[in-house]
């Protein structure tokens, strides 16, 4: 019964995080927008750090100010100081299909004329633009006076059924953009793809000798690795059913105590580079034990000695607090591997646990600058034996501190 009510208030904890993540306080940060008189409007702009281009954005005048709404229809460009810029533009946009099954066997991209906010990555004597929507990526540019063009790519499918491509961006970055050291070789090897273009670009205009703004580089970078030491204390159980055909009353059930016992794991976080790295991708291989023995009567104990390799992997959200300061939530699946572990009674059979067994996790935690953090996790029960007269299950709570080295 104790471990049921731990586990439904844990439960009740996570879903009331869930909650507070949807209610909670929004973050703005300082930016700026044009509205199409060309005035400038100095602002705080809500910075989710978009992984699709937005179609608007919200922002305040200032601290107390009401939240306000930036649209298509209002804004001409915006931007966050240091970090991103956006401007408005109508072009021509090729919203073929990427999908290999939902490819098209006509070569030439279809155009439709859209009204879009672009992100801006280079901006100089000529300015390259992303534009990235659920079917992929699209790149568009602009030298001098010029109107902003879409490169030419596309995905399509020949007669014969076989995967081409159309790369004729190529040959527009050779007509509007050559340079005295390009080569066709060179020009060759870039791919449609941000950081080939961005590289051009760059190297467009160093040589041109002219001023230019590489948003890529000017945003704030951030590591998206980080490797923790993770010690903790575990607080198990193993609960056993001794089934027919043993030495012990049919379907009997055991419960063994709850113990105490030390953890010691290391953790890799790869950070997802959108939505201002709310969510990671974490693996977890961790040391622990568990050792406990229960006297049943003059004639027999039960004692269960479970050393196992644990091998996390799963998904961590981030709900931020403040500039130094975050909660998280992890889901995670667990692989053990069990090092010479065994159920056994005196005065009945010896029973080895599972080499290989499996279960899944929940945690809730704290971090604090990016370098400590506290979490409690719920272990969800996992059985230990292959046994068809016996089962046995093991489950638990840890409480596990994190020190970031990098």
């Amino acid at each position: 019964m104790k471990a049921s009510l731990t586990r439904n208030h844990f439960y009740i904890i996570v879903i009331s995080l869930f909650y507070f993540n949807g209610h909670s306080q929004i973050l703005f940060e300082k930016g700026y927008f044009l509205d199409y008189s060309g005035q400038r409007t100095e602002c705080l702009i809500r910075n989710v750090d978009w992984m699709k281009n937005p179609v608007e954005f919200k922002y305040k005048l200032s601290e107390t100010d009401q939240v306000k709404t930036g649209t298509l229809s209002s804004i001409k460009e915006f931007g966050i100081n240091n970090q991103s810029k956006y401007i408005t533009a109508t072009v021509d946009l090729d919203r073929s299909s990427n999908d290999v099954d939902k490819l098209s066997v006509v070569r030439e991209p279809k155009f439709v004329i859209e009204k879009l906010f672009l992100k801006v990555l280079v901006e100089g004597k000529a300015n390259l633009y992303m534009y990235e929507a659920e079917k992929g990526r699209n790149y568009f540019y602009k030298t001098g006076i010029s109107e902003i063009k879409p490169l030419i790519y596309k995905r399509y499918r020949t007669i014969n059924n076989k995967i081409a491509q159309n790369n004729r961006y190529r040959q527009q970055l050779w007509n509007d953009l050559n340079y005295p050291d390009l080569s066709e070789k060179s020009l060759g090897n870039i791919d449609y793809i941000k950081k080939d273009l961005t590289g051009f670009f760059i190297k467009f205009n160093t040589h041109s000798g002219g001023y230019f703004v590489d948003f890529e580089k000017k945003a704030k970078k951030k590591d998206l690795f980080n490797l923790a030491l993770r010690p903790g204390v575990n607080s198990s159980f193993v609960k056993f059913q001794a089934l027919r055909s043993t030495s012990f009353n049919r379907d009997r059930e055991i419960d063994l105590d709850n113990e105490l016992s030390f953890r010691f794991g290391i953790e890799v976080e790869m950070l997802m580079p959108f939505n201002k790295n709310k969510w990671a991708l974490v693996l977890e291989p961790s040391y622990e034990y568990y050792k406990s023995q229960l006297v049943l009567n003059e004639h027999q104990t039960a004692i269960v000695d479970y050393k196992f390799v644990g091998l996390g992997s799963g998904l961590r959200h981030y709900l931020f607090l403040g500039e130094e300061s975050k909660i998280f939530i992890n889901g995670s699946f667990i692989l053990a591997f069990s090092l010479d572990s065994s159920i056994n009674y005196r005065g009945s059979p010896f029973r080895e646990i599972a080499k290989r067994a499996s279960t899944f996790a929940l945690g809730l935690g704290y971090a604090y600058k990016n370098k400590f953090s506290v979490e409690l996790r719920h272990i969800l029960n996992r059985d230990l034996l292959e046994y068809q007269l016996s089962a046995a299950q093991f489950g638990g709570q840890s409480i596990i501190l994190g020190y970031t080295l990098f």
